[in-house]
């Protein structure tokens, strides 16, 4: 055993859940005569900031506010310059059409940009985000013109139709009167500059999201050095219901890119047995190509005709005859995992083409300075601070000699139930969970937090750019324990912590010494003993009445068929429908229930939640991780998206596992969330960090094999712990993408709220680290019911039987938990 003790002091202890933030964000653009480099440049191997005689610069800023906008859910300070002579560094004007695959072009953009000037390198030069409403049509000639801001402009994906002006926002005009800006259009960019100068949108032979096609073109500046055609190894992933009439474009545009053919295949196939999921990824580029634009303007039906000549196929890449304009149907500047030299991309082509187009510009030997700032004002208390103190002990190697986490817990917490939390890795197979963390209502400074940012309701979504919840829920938003006494399981080393945090002036020698009695009194056979005990105590009412569902089978068929013609319409390309399967209970122990579905239904994100003033109890068995930040400030997500059964056998669970892994559809499903992920992640993280370690593996539990990919990034030193969160709430894993138009159909489908499911349970530490799950295969206790929600990703490939039947696969475990009970 060790005993230790830590005095930690107030800037160490930032507690988000103790602290009152308010958001609001504001954008302005000021201009200054002098020059001023706030980059972050590198010179004879030291990091800092320079100007071009290798002084350190220090220069005050003095703001003038010229205009303000909407609220963002991140904190973010960035400065952006125009320099005064020729420089290699290009400065990129990236337009978001509401996206949620924006930020992935953000960050290859912020590293493919950046370059040297006045001897300096610069790291990176992120690109300006604007929405495509954001500017007045003044504003943005303004920029461009008079101040010479940016040297091009991308034009982001997204959904709706270049044809709606509410989806297309300012890139219409921007592509018809910028003839001399390069610009590169994306998917919905793409699908705007055959629009705008008079090629027809029509619908696709079929959705395609997902799938793999390889891409053949005719050499030009924008492709160069990418290998063409079939077997040469340009493959791309094809999310797309919409495509540009080649038949139709005007002689001012030319076509650049084709499909190979009109074939698709899988992202693994059978060929790779045996074969790591990481070695294959690495093979395979992860392209965009645009899922939503099928809303044509004349109300069309036609169908696009695969033929076998080029003109048939396709079109994957026009060009302007005479301006600097591109677009692309697929983006080949974002990767999942790439074997293509990350020079050989369409935006670092893009990057010459501005240097080709644009020289004379830098021979300027004036420029005004421009500095944008986007800010996120962040109001925390500052007085109230208090000196508080860490006093902690180990019990090396005690855990499993005690019977477990479920006998500590139950010796500790479980003869007086109100007011405690278990989060609980009661599946601790290497790499998914590590530590358990349990506690109850402890010292002077516990307290519960209500409204508060642990759960989070996915209703809270509404806190995180969406605009309403067409549903309400009974339970709270939001509901936190500040813990000041905890108890730690690491699971890994067998070893036990408790930890109290006190002020100066109070003791909690006596909570250390009775909690370390009471584990040094247990044995390992006190876990049987207390198994025997819940069987006996732990019932259900009389009331034998099973889970009614919120929708019957023929209800959630039919919502699975309006998610399927959404997709084909073009408004998402993966919608996660769920349902809610309620059931009335009376004097249920719901520490025995949870018991009961951590031993049937092990996970490494379970949880035990107890909030007895609202009357909530949640029996939590996630297999799935929201999001983790650790101290080294990397941030990960692990999604999951493919689900299946266990077998009956040996042999046959080895078969469904590998059905599951060769899944056309599920590696679709898998792989759109891991581009919403990175998305998400790259709003926060430094560029060029976010990557994927690990793409569709196979996780097997106690009732089903799951495909899990791994993300991670390394978080802005700018940017906090809740700002992270925020970013990516609710999980894209439970919404689809893109996220807010994806939520905007769910709510109108869905008919009720999904309250604490699909919300998350973790929590924030002291040192700005978190960990938070998916709340999924969780059951929900509150004023005197009990509620399980499931259901599952909806894409082009779907069937509604088998959605129906996977709906109900994944609330067999929960639900047959209280049921055992009766």
């Amino acid at each position: 055993m060790t005993k230790s003790s830590l005095r930690l002091f107030p800037s160490e202890l930032a507690c988000p859940a103790s602290e009152c933030m308010q958001y609001t964000n504001v954008n302005f653009l000021l201009s200054r005569p002098s020059l001023r480099v706030s980059c972050l440049v590198k010179k004879g191997g030291d990091v800092g900031a320079s100007n071009h005689d290798g002084k350190n610069v220090n220069a005050e800023v003095s703001c003038q506010l010229m205009h303000s906008h909407k609220e963002e859910s991140y904190e973010r300070k960035r400065r952006l310059h125009v320099p005064l002579q020729k420089a290699d560094f290009v400065r990129t004007l990236l337009i978001d059409n509401y996206d949620s695959y924006t930020y992935n072009i953000y960050q290859e953009l912020s590293v493919i940009n950046g370059g040297n000037w006045f001897g300096l390198s610069f790291l990176s030069v992120p690109p300006v985000v604007i929405q495509n409403d954001e500017w007045t049509w003044e504003e943005l000639c303004h920029y461009l013109y008079e101040e010479n801001a940016f040297d091009n402009i991308v034009i982001s994906p997204g959904p709706g139709s270049p044809t709606c002006p509410e989806d297309i926002g300012i890139c219409l005009q921007l592509l018809l009167k910028c003839w001399d800006i390069p610009i590169l259009g994306v998917c919905l960019g793409h699908q705007a500059l055959g629009y705008v100068h008079g090629a027809q949108i029509i619908h696709a032979s079929e959705p395609i999201h997902g799938r793999l096609s390889e891409v053949e073109h005719n050499g030009c500046q924008l492709f160069r050095d990418i290998p063409s055609g079939r077997s040469y190894g340009f493959k791309v992933v094809r999310y797309h219901s919409l495509v540009i009439d080649s038949e139709s474009l005007p002689k001012e545009l030319i076509p650049i890119a084709w499909t190979s053919s009109t074939s698709t295949l899988p992202f693994l196939g059978s060929k790779d047995l045996g074969k790591s999921n990481v070695h294959e990824a690495q093979k395979v580029q992860s392209i965009f190509v645009d899922p939503f634009l099928d809303k044509v303007g004349n109300g069309s039906s036609n169908h696009f005709d695969y033929g076998n000549t080029r003109s048939r196929r396709v079109l994957m890449g026009i060009r302007h005859s005479s301006r600097p304009h591109y677009g692309v149907q697929l983006s080949n500047v974002i990767e999942v995992c790439s074997s293509i030299s990350a020079e050989n991309n369409a935006v670092d082509q893009l990057k010459r083409i501005v240097h080709a187009e644009r020289h004379l510009e830098y021979n300027k030997t004036e420029m005004q300075h421009l500095e944008m700032f986007n800010m996120v004002n962040t109001h925390h208390a500052t007085t109230g601070y208090k000196c508080l103190k860490l006093k902690w002990r180990k019990f090396g190697h005690l855990a499993g000699q005690v019977g477990g986490a479920e006998s500590i817990f139950c010796e500790l917490f479980g003869h007086e139930t109100e007011n405690t939390f278990w989060l609980d890795s009661s599946s601790t197979e290497k790499e998914r969970a590590r530590f358990s963390f349990m506690g109850g209502k402890g010292g002077p400074l516990w307290k519960q937090l209500t409204f508060r940012l642990s759960h989070q309701r996915y209703d809270l979504k509404v806190e995180c750019g969406v605009k309403s919840n067409l549903h309400k829920s009974k339970t709270p938003d939001a509901c936190f324990f500040f813990a000041d006494n905890l108890v730690i399981i690491d699971h890994k080393n067998d070893d036990v912590y408790i930890l109290a945090i006190h002020e100066e002036s109070s003791s909690v020698t006596q909570w250390l010494d009775d909690t370390e009695e009471k584990l040094l009194s247990l044995d390992g056979s006190v876990k049987m003993a207390l198994g025997k005990q819940n069987s006996h105590y732990l019932t259900l009412s009389s009331n034998k009445a099973g889970f009614a569902a919120e929708k019957s089978r023929e209800q959630y068929i039919e919502d699975v068929k309006k998610c399927l013609n959404y997709i084909k319409d073009g408004e998402s390309y993966e919608l996660c429908l769920t349902t809610q399967m309620k059931k009335p209970i009376k004097e249920l122990n719901s520490l025995g229930l949870y018991l009961h579905l951590r031993e049937r239904n092990p996970a490494p994100y379970a949880a035990w939640l107890n909030f007895s003033k609202e009357d909530l109890c949640i029996c939590c068995s996630s297999p799935e991780r929201f999001l983790q930040l650790d101290r080294k400030n990397t941030l990960e997500a692990k999604p999951i998206k493919g689900t299946i059964g266990r077998g009956a056998t040996k042999k046959e669970d080895e078969q469904l596992k590998l059905k599951l892994q060769f899944s056309e559809k599920d590696q679709a499903e898998n792989l759109m969330i891991v581009d919403l992920l990175r998305n998400d992640l790259g709003r926060v993280c430094d560029p060029g960090s976010v990557h994927v370690p690990r793409l569709m593996d196979v996780e097997s539990y106690a009732t089903v094999h799951t495909m899990v990919s791994t993300i991670r990034g390394k978080k802005r030193s700018d940017v906090s712990a809740v700002d992270c969160v925020k970013a990516a709430f609710p999980g894209g894993s439970m919404t689809g993408a893109p996220k807010l138009r994806s939520m905007e159909i769910l709510d109108s489908i869905e008919s009720c709220s999904r309250g604490i499911y699909s919300g998350c349970i973790g929590f924030f530490s002291y040192n700005q680290t978190f960990d938070l799950n998916i709340v999924i295969r969780t059951v929900v206790l509150h004023e005197s019911e009990a509620s399980i929600g499931a259901g599952g990703a909806i894409i082009a490939l779907s069937n509604p039987e088998d959605e129906y039947e996977e709906m109900l696969l994944k609330t067999r475990a929960p639900s047959r938990a209280v049921m055992h009970f009766d």
